[in-house]
Order: structure tokens, then sequence, then C-alpha cells
């Protein structure tokens, strides 16, 4: 081998990087695998044109994969037929020995077979290559793809190819006029040779007959198809396959000897030194008889492409590139040694086993063999097929996500009661809403309740506004409004009088939106939170009576003797509290006051009016108010004397008696008469001091009280249940973000223990009001004193009755947007659908449309579709087709446009949108009482990180962040000194005609430029048809055209008149209402002053028309703004969510300073680009009007188009933190699951749940269920529950009642068992699950695009800390984290090292080991199914698995880097699973064992002992 030959360099010929030596099929695939990957190489072959040894071949499943990743798959698929069946016959006896079809059901996917003509298949390569690629009759190695006789193999020191005693001789019968034959591989065997027939289309059929020649044979003859036919005729073959041979011409009849390379010299042999290589025949020449030859040829280019590919483009690693390339050839060798003797082995045995003619062999073969080494055939063809396309990448997900609920029940050593959770005392509704709250964070919690049922202490609550704020954060305030009054009015009567002394509406104006009233039964509002959190939170009849320290964690006695372990104690267990008495809060103080509640109940309706009714006086404080139709709650508190008796004070006699004496209305006594004893209850009102709350350890450690155990209070406020509620919201809060890893740096107890101060803090001073505020109150109501009751019956009412409806909403500090227009209302959209709340101050009394319409360009519509509200729209507004731009000099159109034209990114598309409408649907996106009306800033101030705000009507707000869309008059683009706009010289009218039969226009934007107007007319939808009208106005033109709108339309009339404009839009203006008429001048920022203004100021920004006002001239005002909207949510939600290290002020301003990079550009090119095209449009200069219509309106119309073309990455919302999405943008790295059954879809919701985004690769083109149904116990409800889909797979499936256990020996019951039992953590549960159903239930609930169909990993290789995943698709993915839930047969288990199926889970670590690759499900535990518990056992791996890796990733797992944390997590995820699946994996197999036993001993123990304990 000369190397000056490879340094030759033709004249202007490129440098080779490869040269591939022979041009048969490993060649080509190679050369083209390279090509595909980008490489350039040079295949040398030696015959002065492509040739082809043999004519045709069978092309199995692997080599059409090989050919798919070649791309050129389906251009051989075309022209061959697709076999159907293989027929296997006995030469002797002529009979079918066995028959299979060939498109079975493989372990990888269907089976395919092809035979395929080679000079077909050697084109159908060499014409995919550039021209030039091959170097006819040319002689020089370097990747030996030169067949048997190899040079490149001889250089490498392979021993030559052994002779196998065997001839085959190969033949092509064409049929001009087809042959009819079916699609059938026919094959017989036996009398010492092996025959087979295969039709390769419709014109051609392929033969082959193999024997082992005598001594006798003519040589000559041997080569020669009439030595084929008279070896044929002495067996019993059919007439139609003799006459197949005899058709052959002597020019298709090739005979040769058959060489292989003994597999044990091929497994000791150098198949790559340095960087030469060798491939296809050349590698390991075989047997024909598993028709693997071409097929392991187009394996190797396949694999050869991708290694040395890799190596060459640098995907390698590191190292020179010659280091590289010798890694990616010795990787290849690696890849194909074994599977190159595999198959050379197998085929030579299986020759030898076809051919023989020996008479044992003969009748195993054709009685029992045959069978058999068809299957060989069928396994030989199932490779794991490494692919050739570079990586593909992933596109984030728009959607919100969700968190995952971590409970997965009755799961061994789980990370829940009892283990390092989050323990709340207490089922009141303080505890509940803690827990719910921690559950819609994704945070698990359990509620030890002393009761053994939820118990209410009254029977209802004043709920206000505050409160249902609260409950509609926790996902439940509709459903409470659904079953209670909304009261109107709240009436207080003078119990000396009867007069009523104040009466107010409950539903009038509040400084934060309108006030809210229900009163709500207390036993419902409980019931409907515990509705919510996961089956089991709950632990009944545990009560705590003592508390210990043990490092960071809590050590919890209950009464039973249990034992707990908490990283963190809430209590919210009342009055009484323990944990307020171990946090050292004083005692409650005695009020010396009473209270006794009802309720009454009206079957039949009680027929009052929704109001409150009070009377205060005598001493005492009484209040009616309805619940529903059927319940009204009344109260009475008083001061008891030393006369009263204390047993009679606790019932209705007493209370009556008390009320006879006052100035009460009968139908006030009758409720307190009509009300059982069981429905009435006295109490002493007890209350903290507000000075000693203040002075108080509200929190110490990861210890916090809440509700009642935090501020006992007197009920004269009605806040003592809303207050609980604010509570709940505010400690889940702090403390979720501090779990999740929201808090900043630092260990999770500190973080834990920093997140309850927090709340501390903000619930200090709040429950110090409420508290010392209820107790005045309640002296004034009550008192009997002459002065006191004057004032309070003349002045003192209103003023008690504003003190009860002055309320906190929950959480403070929030992100405050200024103005509900379009930019403002798709912020806040955009910040809900991140989780984010925020508030919208809107300076009208409701919302509010400047101007009627707006052309909705492709750039809108992006943002509309992740805001979610797109197809809302959509449904509502024509789709506009074309854009036709007439000269308003001569009428003509100067140029047409098609409005649905292929952009850069995808198809065009426009509407013109009703603003109002567009306002509409986005404020109906927004939870209630997000924007609130009536709320105009006046002025901004400073207080550290926060911007203190004052609004009109004298309130102050404190905002984190600060965010201005106040239009092109901000306050808060003046605050951070923004120029102000200037005038365009311009006035733009704008009108709306209503057509209400229908305007009859086509969906066509039309405008007229020129005569120193644009006007426009555009069609809203079937009634609406919008038009606007700009121009400069002169001095004389201006004077008072502004001041009213009928003069501005016959103005606009006039001036279109003056012009050549259809009569038809004419008619459009005339149409339009006086009020759907408005004129405006035309303002606009300069440029300039945009690039060097400060568009962000740490956490204060602007968008919208406060950032970029603009010119109408290309239609981009609107669609600029929901731009904003979603790139601003995006940037500032994932700061706020924890998105990277620091504090979450340096969060906040590092996120605003990148929406500002993000749009200043962008708003700079539009608003210069606007105000150019206005100019261009409207001038009336003679050779400006010429260029326009002649030439500039394309141009225009272009500019269009242009601007609505914007890159949509700039506007997806995104769901993950900010610092961390970038991250995995700029390496590629993703979640990927292996597997789309139970385990991997249960993995997938989990992480979806927790808010992380995974991949799901199944390797079927759809999912499929192995197996139909299987057996549904309770933990694996609890882990449906966990992932929320249990209650939608419980109404699809009955519930099992009873187990019966029959001797099948006797047939009688031996054991029955109630499968509703009550076990140790809740009642038992079974139902029988379609596996399909329950497949689809949890693909519904994931992201589109989740699961990647057709999708199998072939190889996985490492790089640092990833993982790349070779499919056989020909894709690569790279991974951050690989989990293995593809079953029994798992290819991530092997890469484990996994030798069989075990409960190893992280298996024997390799050196550079596996930290981020685990398995679960059947991959991880397949069993007998004896137990029933192989879906559940995955379910519940999916739900702890999701919960170990979601923490690690999201910063739940402490410190460190990210690849540790996600280390240790799955390490965590082992240690919980490893024991549970062994304990499954043993008993299922001993259960199967004893139940299946037809041993007399164990089946009368079975049946008389053993079947209760089975």
């Amino acid at each position: 081998m000369a190397p000056t030959v490879l340094q030759q360099k033709e004249a202007g010929e490129e440098d080779v990087v490869v040269v591939v030596v022979g041009a048969g099929i490993a060649g080509l695939a190679v050369a083209l695998g390279l090509h595909r990957k980008g490489v350039k190489c040079r295949v040398l072959e030696s015959s002065p044109e492509l040739r082809a040894s043999g004519f045709a071949i069978a092309t199995w499943r692997n080599a059409l994969q090989a050919l798919d990743a070649l791309g050129v798959g389906d251009k051989i698929r075309k022209c061959h037929l697709h076999l159907q069946e293989l027929q296997v016959f006995s030469s002797s006896t002529g009979e079918m020995s066995h028959t299979t079809s060939l498109n079975v059901q493989g372990k990888r996917g269907p089976n395919e077979m092809l035979c395929v003509r080679r000079d077909w298949l050697l084109r159908a390569l060499e014409e995919e290559l550039p021209n030039g690629t091959i170097r006819y009759s040319s002689k020089i190695v370097l990747i030996g793809c030169d067949g048997v006789n190899s040079v490149v193999a001889k250089w490498l020191g392979l021993p030559k190819p052994s002779y196998s005693g065997r001839l085959a001789t190969r033949g092509l019968a064409c049929y001009p006029g087809g042959h009819g034959f079916d699609p059938k591989f026919k094959m017989f065997f036996g009398h010492g040779f092996r025959l087979g027939v295969i039709p390769c289309n419709d014109t051609d059929v392929y033969w082959f007959f193999t024997w082992s020649p005598s001594e006798h044979d003519d040589d000559a003859l041997a080569k020669k198809k009439q030595f084929v036919l008279t070896k044929l005729r002495s067996a019993e073959i059919p007439a139609e396959v003799m006459e197949v041979i005899e058709r052959s011409d002597a020019k298709h009849v090739l005979t040769a000897p058959l060489r292989f390379r003994p597999p044990l010299s091929l497994l000791l042999a150098s198949i790559s030194k340095g960087n030469v290589c060798v491939a296809g025949d050349a590698l390991h020449p075989m047997t024909p008889d598993l028709g693997q030859g071409g097929c392991a040829a187009l394996e190797d280019g396949v694999v050869l492409a991708r290694c040395l590919g890799d190596a060459i483009l640098g995907g390698g690693g590191g190292g020179a590139e010659s280091e590289r390339i010798e890694a990616g050839l010795r990787e290849y060798a690696r890849i194909r040694r074994w599977r190159s003797a595999e198959l050379i082995g197998t085929a030579y045995v299986v020759g030898f086993m076809q051919e023989s003619s020996n008479a044992v062999i003969s009748f195993l073969r054709d009685n029992w063999l045959a069978g058999a080494l068809h299957l060989v055939l069928h396994e030989a063809n199932h490779v794991e097929q490494a692919a050739v396309p570079g990586r593909r990448e992933a596109l984030p997900d728009p959607k919100q996500l969700d968190e995952l609920d971590g409970h997965h029940g009755d799961i061994p050593r789980r990370r829940g009661a009892g283990e390092d959770a989050v323990v709340i005392v207490g089922a009141g509704i303080a505890g509940l809403a803690v827990a719910l709250g921690l559950h819609r964070k994704g945070v698990k919690c359990t509620v030890l309740e002393s009761s053994p049922e939820l118990r209410a202490s009254g029977f209802a609550i004043a709920t206000w506004r505050n409160a249902l704020q609260a409950l509609d954060a926790f996902g439940v305030g509709d459903k409470i409004r659904k079953c209670h009054l909304h009261l109107q009015e709240l009436h207080v009567f003078s119990s000396f009088t009867g007069e009523m002394a104040h009466a107010t509406s409950l539903n009038e104006q509040g400084k934060r939106g309108p006030n809210e009233m229900l009163c709500v039964r207390r036993d419902w509002l409980l019931r409907a939170l515990e509705e919510e959190l996961p089956e089991g939170t709950i632990r009944y009849s545990s009560k705590i009576v003592e508390i210990e320290e043990d490092g960071d964690a809590k050590i919890l006695h209950l009464a039973d003797g249990a034992i707990l372990r908490a990283k963190v104690v809430i209590g919210c267990d009342g009055v009484n509290s323990v944990v307020a008495k171990w946090l050292g809060l004083a005692k409650p103080s005695y009020s010396g006051r009473l209270a006794t509640r009802g309720l009454a109940c009206y079957p039949g309706g009680h027929g009052f009016d929704p109001k409150f009714k009070m009377f205060f006086g005598h001493g005492f404080r009484l209040g009616v108010i309805p619940c529903n139709d059927t319940d009204v709650y009344w109260f009475f508190t008083w001061s008891p004397s030393e006369h009263d008796d204390d047993a009679l004070a606790k019932n209705k006699k007493f209370v009556l008696t008390k009320l006879n004496s006052a100035e009460i209305p009968a139908e006030v006594l009758e409720i307190i008469e009509r009300s059982e004893a069981k429905d009435v209850l006295t109490a002493p009102l007890r209350f903290r001091p507000p000075l000693s709350l203040l002075l108080a350890s509200i929190s110490k450690g990861n210890v916090c009280v809440a509700g009642d155990a935090l501020h006992p209070m007197t009920p004269d406020l009605g806040q003592g249940g809303c207050a609980a509620l604010e509570d709940g919201v505010v400690l889940a809060r702090c403390l979720g973000d501090a779990i999740l890893g929201g808090g900043g740096g630092g260990a999770e107890s500190e973080r834990i223990e920093a997140g309850l101060r927090e709340y501390a803090r903000i619930r200090r001073w709040r429950s110090a009001e409420l508290i010392g505020t209820a107790y005045a109150v309640g002296f004034m109501q009550e008192s009997s004193n002459a002065v006191i009751s004057f004032l309070r019956d003349n002045w003192l009412a209103g003023a008690l009755h504003r003190s009860s409806m002055q309320q906190k909403e929950a959480g403070e500090e929030a992100v405050v947007v200024v103005g509900a227009g379009i930019a403002g209302l798709a912020v806040a959209l955009g910040l809900h659908r991140k989780g984010v709340k925020c508030s919208v101050l809107e300076s009208s009394p409701e919302l509010r449309a400047s101007g009627f319409a707006f052309a909705t360009w492709t750039n809108a519509w992006q943002a509309l579709d992740n805001l979610g509200v797109g197809d809302k729209i959509r449904k509502l507004h024509l789709h506009l087709q074309e854009l036709h731009v007439f000269s308003s000099s001569t009428g003509e159109i100067t140029r047409r446009a098609d409005l649905t034209v292929q952009g850069k990114r995808g198809p065009n598309e426009l509407r013109c949108v009703r603003r109002d409408w567009l306002l509409r649907a986005l404020e109906e996106e927004l939870p209630k009482g997000t924007i609130r009306y009536s709320s105009k800033i006046v002025a901004i101030e400073e207080d550290g990180n926060a911007k203190i705000i004052h609004l009109a009507d004298g309130a102050i707000l404190r905002a984190k962040v600060l965010i201005g869309c106040d239009g092109v008059n901000s306050v808060v683009a003046k605050w951070l000194g923004l120029t102000k706009p200037s005038s365009s010289g311009r006035l733009a009218t704008r009108g709306l005609a209503h057509y209400p039969d229908g305007h009859g226009l086509d969906p066509r934007f039309k405008m007229f430029v020129g005569h120193g107007f644009r006007a426009g007319v555009i069609p809203c939808n079937k009634t609406d048809a919008y038009w606007f009208f700009t121009w400069s106005p002169s001095e004389h033109e201006s004077n008072g055209v502004e001041e009213s709108a009928e003069k501005m339309k016959q103005f606009v009339l006039t001036k279109l008149r003056s012009s050549k404009i259809p009569t038809e839009v004419l008619e459009v203006v005339e149409r339009s209402n006086i009020n759907d008429v408005v004129a405006s001048p035309l303002r606009f920022r300069a440029p300039l002053s945009l690039l060097l203004a400060s568009i962000s100021k740490g956490n204060a920004c602007v968008a919208g028309d406060a950032l970029h006002p603009m010119t109408p001239d290309l239609g981009q005002g609107g669609c600029a703004a929901l731009e904003d909207g979603v790139v601003l949510a995006r940037c500032l939600g994932d700061a706020l969510l924890g998105g990277g290290g620091a504090a979450e002020s340096e969060r906040i301003e590092a996120s605003l300073r990148e929406y500002a990079r993000i749009r200043r550009w962008r708003s700079v090119e539009l608003v210069g680009t606007a105000y150019v095209v206005g100019i261009v449009q409207q001038s009336n200069n003679a050779v400006i009007s010429f260029l326009r219509d002649k030439w500039l309106a394309g141009v225009l119309a272009g500019r269009l188009l242009k601007m609505a073309d914007y890159d949509s990455k700039s506007v997806c919302i995104r769901t993950k933190p900010f610092a961390s999405m970038q991250q995995e943008q700029a390496d590629g790295r993703e979640i990927v699951i292996a597997g789309a059954g139970l385990a991997g879809l249960a993995v997938a919701l989990g992480l979806h749940r927790k808010g992380l985004r995974s991949v799901v690769l199944e390797s079927s083109p759809t999912l499929r269920t192995s197996g139909l149904a299987f057996i549904t116990w309770t933990n694996a409800f609890r882990a449906l529950d966990a992932l929320g889909v249990g209650d939608k797979m419980r109404s699809q499936h009955q519930q099992i009642q009873r187990l019966n256990v029959m001797s099948s020996a006797t047939g009688e019951i031996v054991q029955e068992i109630d499968l509703r039992a009550q076990g140790k953590r809740g009642t038992h549960e079974a139902r029988c699950v379609s596996r399909t159903a329950l497949l689809l239930a949890l693909e519904e609930e994931l992201p589109r695009g989740t699961i990647r169909y057709s999708s199998k990993i072939v190889s996985i290789e490492e790089d640092g800390n990833a993982k790349i995943l070779h499919l056989s698709d020909g894709s690569t993915l790279r991974a951050k984290v690989l989990i293995g839930c593809d079953g029994i047969n798992s290819v991530v288990a092997r890469w484990l090292g996994f030798a069989k199926p075990s409960v190893d889970i992280m298996g024997t670590p390799y050196p550079y080991g596996m930290g981020n690759v685990c398995v679960a499900g059947d991959a991880l535990h397949p069993m007998t199914p004896d137990l029933g518990q192989g879906g559940c056992a995955a379910l519940e791996d999916g739900v702890v698995l999701a919960r170990c890796l979601g923490d690690a990733i999201l910063g739940g797992g402490g410190g460190g880097a990210e690849s540790e944390r996600i280390e240790a997590g799955l390490r965590e995820y082992a240690r919980i699973r490893r024991w549970r699946s062994a304990e499954l994996i043993g008993t299922a197999y001993a259960v199967g064992f004893m139940q299946e036993s037809s041993n007399a001993v164990i089946s009368f123990l079975r049946d008389n002992w053993l079947a209760g304990a089975l």
C-alpha cells in the first residue's frame, strides 16, 4: 500500500477524508452513511463499472432498517414484492414440513422480508451518492469492503476464509409478462442439498441451490443449470419450481464455492488497526443459509458510518482527529465482532442441518427442527441497529406543567408518614388547607387527626372574600360557591328597639375588587378539602402525646404507640394545641364570654332572603345567616352572670329565654326553636392576647403553628376560619418554595427554617390585628352601657361592619401589572400559565378597547396559541386569504399578495380580531379577581427591593415586580425615564360597521394608498367590518374635525370620494354608527431613544404601547404587545419559579434584563419600519407615488408578511426554570424514558406533574399492551391517585367485592376474603383494570409529543455526564437521565450489566460509572403473576422515581451540581425499591409454587390452612 497514492490530489479536487475500497453493498452503504453524516469519502472499485456477485439477496427486517437509515428503504420496497410466507418442504417426500408468516410480530416490531435484486440495490445506493464518489478501475485500500478475497483483510492479518465443502448455484428467471407466483419464499432441503425460490417482483424470480459436491461430479457441468435440474429430478420438487430453473438464461446462472471465516478466528482477529478496518464479506464471509450476508453488510455500513462519522465530526470527545478516528473504528469493531461471529456460526450450523441426508438428522429436521430453523432465521434479523442521521433535539413543550403529588400510598420505606415527611397535626380547616396547598405545590404531607373521622367544631362559618380567594387558590372555590347562597346584604338591628341600625350591600366594590360573602357549612368545607387530597393523606385516630428533637428532625409519639419522624411539623391542632405548647406560646385567655351556635334544617326550603341579620345590645350578640336553600345557621354570644345555670346555658332554651326579653322577630326565634338538640353547641370564647402573639415564637426551626393554634380569636369579625385559610395559602407557598428549592441556596433544613420564618413574619401582624379588632368589636356590640349603645346604634354600627369586611388578599408582595390592555392581560395570563399569581390594575371601571379591531398576524397567533386562547379567537373571526393594494389615484390594484403563503417558519395567517372580544377571551382565562378595576397609579416609590404603589383611591400596594402595560402615556415608562412618545404628524380614524344580516365581503384585506392618505377595509367576521383612514392633516383640515365623530366620518368620506375608491368601501364607512368611529393622533417612540433607554430597571419594566408606541402602518402594534406578554411571562416566570442559584431579587432583575435584550431590537425594527412604510404609502409626491405604485407596492406588502414571520421560539412559554432551560438548550440533554408501558408512562406523568419534561421512546408504532388486563390493588390506586388518574380508572372499572379461593380437586371454596376490608392504611380496593384503558388514560394526561413512537434504542454511549442514545430510526438523542422501562428484555438493564432479570437496580458499575441511569417496571422486577403485583409495582416505581428524580432536578435534594443530585436521587430510588422488589418477586414465586403444586402434603396444607395465608 503506497502512501503516495493516498496523497495524490487531482486538479480542482477536494481533499478526500475517507477512502472506501470496494463498491459492493458494504462499500456503498458505508459511503452513503458517511455522506448522510456530512463526511466526504471516495469509493475505489477495481471493476470498470458496478458489478453484482449474485443476482438477488434475501433482505430481512434488519437490512431494511439499515436501508431506511440510509434513506433508500422506500425506494427498494417500491420495486420488490413484500413476501408473505415461508414454506419449508422436504425434498424426500415433497410434503410441507413447516410454514410461517413472514409478517409476524417480532421482539422489536413486525417482521419484513423482500428478495432484492443486487444490481438494483447497488444502483439505488449509487444514485444517492454525490457524482464522482466512486472511482472505477482503482485498486487502493483504507476501509476494506473488497469482498472475500480482501486485500485490506489480508493486510490486517485476518486469516483466509475457509472452504465450507459446499457449492452454491444461483440464478434469475425473467417473465416479461409476469410470473403469477404468490409472494412466498419456498425452500426445500434434504437429499444433500438446499433449494429456494423467491419472487423479487412481478417479473423476476430468484432461485438458489446449495450442495456438497462429490468426487464424481463433473466440475464443468456442476456450474450449469442442467446439473441442478438433474439433482432435483431425483427428489420431490414441484414442476413449477423446476420450470423456474429451466427458464433461467445461462448468463443468469452463477456457481461459486461457499466460504466462511471461522467464528473463533474472527473473535481473535484485528478487525481494525489504526485508521484501517474491514466490512461486509471482507469481514464476515459466511454461507448463505441464513440469508444474512448482504443484510449484515448493510448493518456494517450503518454502524461504521455512525462510528466513523461521529469521530471525524468531533462527536467522539476530545483528542486529535487521528485518535478519534482510531477510537471510532475500535468502537465499530467492538459492536460488529460478536454479531458477525454469531451470524457466521449460526449460518454454518443451519446449512449443515438443512442439507444433511443422514436419516436421523433428516427425521428430526423434517418433524421438529424445521420450525426451530425458521425461528433462527427470524432471530438473525432482530439486531439492535445503530442509526446514521445527526442528533435531533426535541423542542420545549409550551404547555403549562402541573406539579406532582408525591403521595404514593402503601409503598415500603416511603418518604411519607413515618420518615422525613411534612407532618400536619390536625385535620381542621387550617390543617387541610395547608395540606392541600402543599399538595398543589407538589409536596407530600401527612395529616394526623386525633378523631376517628373528620369533625366540625361548629356548624358553619362566615366566609368572606379573603377566604374565598384562598379557596380559589386551592381549586375548591367554585365547588363551595355552588352549594351555598351568595349573601346580598347585611342588616344590623338594635335588640332594644328592633329597628335596623345599619344596612349595607355585601357585594359592594372593595379596594381590591367586589366583596363576596357566603355562610359555609364546616362539614361541607372540610369534605371538599379532603376530597382534593390524595387518598391516605389523613391518618385518623392519631393523637400526638409528645414531641422530641433528633437533629433536624422531630420525633412524634402518638397515643397508639406509633412513632413518626418528621422533617417539618405544623401544628393546626386548635385552641388546645400540643405543638403551640411545645413552641412556648402562652395558653389562650378566656374572654369572659360564651357562644352558642346552632343549625336549623328546613327539608322543604326555608324561604329566607339571602341576607345576614345581626342583633346586638342587651349584653348579647345574635346572628342569623342562611347557608343554602335548606339550612340556616345562627349564633348567640353573651357574657354569663353568676346567676346563670351552667347546664341550662348550654341549650337553646336558655337562648330563647334571653331573646324573649328583647325585640327579636318571631321568624328569628322560630329558627332557634327549630334546631335539634344535637345541632346546638355552646363553648367559651378564648383568644390569644395580641401582645403575647407579637412576642411569641410562631415558628422554631422546622416547627410552626397555624389556624386556631396560632390565632384563637372571638368570632365577632367572622374571620377565624377565613384567617385559617389565609394561613394555609401563605404557609404552603413559603414552605413549598423552600422544600422545592425556591428559597435560594443552602441546605434543605436551612431553607425550611427560613421559609417558616417568612411565614411567621407575614402572619404575625395580620393575626394580631384580627384578634385585637375582633375583641374590640365584640365588646362594643354586646355592651348594654347606655352611652356605648347609643353610639353603637347611631354611629358605630357601620364602622363595626366595615371592620368585619376589611380583608387582606392572600399573598403580599405580588407581581403587579399596570393596565388591562392586550399587553397587560397577555403578561398576566402567561404568568398564570406558569403558575405565578399577579394582580392587574386597570384605571377604568371595566375592560376598554382603544380602537375596535386590529390585524392579527402569524406572530400574534403564535403568542395566542402559547397563551391557550388561539383556537377560541380563530373560531370567531374570518381567515383572510389575500391582500389587495390599490392606488387611490388610479383605482387599480398595484399588488396582490397571498396571505396564506408559506413563510420561513410555516404558513402565514391573518385575521382581523375585535379588540373587545380578545380582551374578554384573555380575561376569562384569568383567575377571578386578578383584575382590579378603578385602580389608577398616581405615584411609585422604592422600598428596598419592593415598589410602593400609590393609587388614586388612596390605597397603597407593595409589589416585588412592577410591569407597566399602561399605554402611550405610561406612568411606569415615565418613572423609568423613557422619553415621551413623539407625534408622527398624522392622524388616524378607525371605525366598525355592523351588518346584522351579513356583509357579504370576500375575506380580503383591501388597502388604498396615495393622495396623502392610507385607508383599509378588513372583514372581522360575517357581520362586522373594520376600517381605518390615516392622513397628515393641514391647518385648515384639523380645525374641529377631531372634536366630533360625525365631522370626522364626513371628512373621511369626502377624502375618499375625491379618489378612486370603490362604492362598497364607501358604504362600509357610511354604515358605521357614530359611537363606532374614533380618531386619534399617531405617536411613536423614536427608535434611537428606544435603543438608549432603560426598558427595565431593577424589578420594573414596560411592555406593549408603554414600550413601543408605533404608527399602525405594519399592523403590528397589538401583535407586538402579545409577543411582549409571552416573552416577559417566560423570562419572569422562570425567575420567580427558582431558576438559578441566586437570590430571588437578583433572578428577577436578570430576567427583566433578558426580556429587555430580546425585545429592544425587535421593537426598534417594528417602530422604524412602520414609520417609513407609512410615509411612503401616504405620500402625495409624484416620484414616490410612481415608485410606490409601480415597484414599491410589492416591497411594502412583503414587509407586512416579513414582520409577521417572527421566530416562534422567541414567544414560547417554557415551563422549567430559566437557567436550567438555558443549560438544556445549550447541550441538548433530556430525560429519556425507554418504553411506553405502565412504568414508563407513570414515570413520565409523575415528572410532568413535577413540572419536568421527558421524552418516552416506544419501539412500537402505537401503544401496545402485553396482556389484556391486570388486578389493580390498593397500592396501585394510591399511585394512580398521585398521578391524577385514579378516579378516571375507578369510574370505568367495577370494584371487586370478594375473593373466593377454590380447590380444583374438590371444587369447594377453601377461603373467602372481603377485598374491601380495612387495612393498616385505609380500606382495601381491588379492580380488574384494562391495560389499554390505563395506558390511554396515562397518555392523555401527558403533553402532546411526549411519546415518540417507532423509536427503539439500539446502542447507548457515554459522553461525560450524558448518555448518547442511537435509535433504530437513525436519530440520536442526548440524555441527562436515562430510565429503562423497556420490559423483561430491557436494553437499558442489559447495558447496566444485568446478566438476567434481578433486583439489583443499579447493576455492577463500570469504571466510568452509571449514575444517571436506572430501570423500573419489568426491566427491574419481572415476576410471576401469582400476587397480581407486576403492574401495581410498576406504578409504584413510577411515583417513587418521579419524586426522587424530580426533587433532585428541582434542587430539592440539597446542594451540589445537578449531576450529583440526580445520582443521589436515583440511589435513593434504588434504596426504596430494592427490598420492595425483592419481597414481591420472592413472595410471588413462593405463592405460585404453593398454589400449583399437586403434592398431596402441600395440597392438604394449602387447602386447609395456607389458602388464607396466601
